[in-house]
């Protein structure tokens, strides 16, 4: 049995670390495999019954997931693992890690509604999202 996720500001737990302890760091191979391991059944399987999330990326350092409470079609949450208050608190490997998947959750995204394009025309017009960071 994991450890309870830690308690943060005013002794809450916070939701994201309550996901991030649900959901272990899934290997890379996990999404690549082309039919079901026996021996893996439960790999994507949350590590208890707490903190539901569908996980579109799951690394060491980083989750990515629906949100719960959208405001669009493909509202997606990048969090990191470890809490951290502030943008400013995080480690730079890990801001580079950030900056290494979100242009491509983005990509994903945007292909998913709107439908694969090689290249930028009315087709891809819509392509537009905002990033948002909130500290806490």
């Amino acid at each position: 049995m994991l450890p309870a996720p830690p308690t943060h500001s005013a002794g809450r737990e916070c939701p994201f670390c309550t996901i991030a302890h649900t959901y272990p760091p899934l290997p890379l191979t996990t999404f690549l495999r082309q039919q079901p391991d026996p021996k893996n059944d439960g790999v994507n399987a949350p590590a208890t019954a707490t903190g539901t999330a569908h996980l579109l990326l799951s690394t060491p350092s980083l989750l990515a997931f629906l949100d719960i409470m959208p405001l669009t079609r493909g509202h997606i949450l990048l969090a990191t693992r470890e809490h951290y208050e502030k943008l400013s608190d995080v480690p730079v490997t890990v801001g580079k890690q950030i900056g290494q998947w979100l242009p491509l959750l983005s990509r994903v995204v945007m292909r998913t509604l709107f439908g694969v394009s090689d290249s930028l025309d009315a087709t891809t017009a819509e392509w537009n999202w905002n990033v948002v960071q909130n500290n806490g």
